[in-house]
């Protein structure tokens, strides 16, 4: 919630300082075109998930200690709520809505992406330690390999960053951003679940 509530803050700091609804993609009359790019694109992703959940080889990146004895609340409040609402939408509103459009408006657009992409890839790397220390899955790793983990992580969400903002700007919505970040992280969670 504290993520969010900052994202609103820094949108509405954003809006004094003089920057317009469309600069931090939230014209309503736009989200209709983000939210049929962000459907699309995240029925294809939920596809991918399922297909790499199903397949033996791709069972082990959904495993998880934390997933097990997960109760239908805590599952459902993951997927209706934390995931939507706090972590996409805040993620979306800091980093493709404020944080994007002030960087749009002092740089390139290609450094402004990279930027912002790194800014979000790096933003991981204090939740994926906290995330290896807390799994059993991966209490075994060595100093190297959990660092190499980090990274993973860090190169992956900032590619991610990349695609996130691709969608923004084609779509000029943070709509169609936030729906497929609420597809991934729900997708893979419920893969996890479902693994467990």
């Amino acid at each position: 919630l504290t993520l969010t509530l900052g994202a609103l803050v820094a949108a509405g700091v954003a809006r004094v300082r003089g920057y317009t609804w469309a600069d931090l993609g939230l014209l309503r009359d736009r989200a209709p075109a983000g939210f049929r790019l962000g459907l699309v694109v995240s029925a294809v992703i939920v596809a991918g998930v399922t297909v790499a959940a199903l397949i033996p080889a791709g069972r082990t990146a959904f495993e998880d200690s934390r997933f097990v004895g997960l109760s239908s609340f805590e599952v459902v409040f993951e997927v209706a709520v934390r995931i939507p609402l706090v972590t996409a939408l805040g993620e979306e509103l800091l980093f493709r809505g404020v944080l994007l459009a002030v960087l749009l408006s002092g740089l390139r657009t290609r450094w402004a992406v990279l930027w912002s992409a790194i800014a979000f890839g790096l933003w991981h790397v204090a939740t994926t330690i906290g995330d290896l220390d807390d799994n059993a899955t991966t209490d075994d790793l060595s100093a190297w390999q959990s660092a190499a983990s980090v990274g993973g992580v860090i190169a992956a969400t900032a590619a991610a960053g990349v695609g996130f903002i691709w969608l923004r700007r084609r779509s000029d919505s943070l709509v169609a951003p936030w729906l497929v970040h609420t597809a991934i992280n729900a997708s893979t969670f419920l893969a996890g679940v479902a693994l467990a």
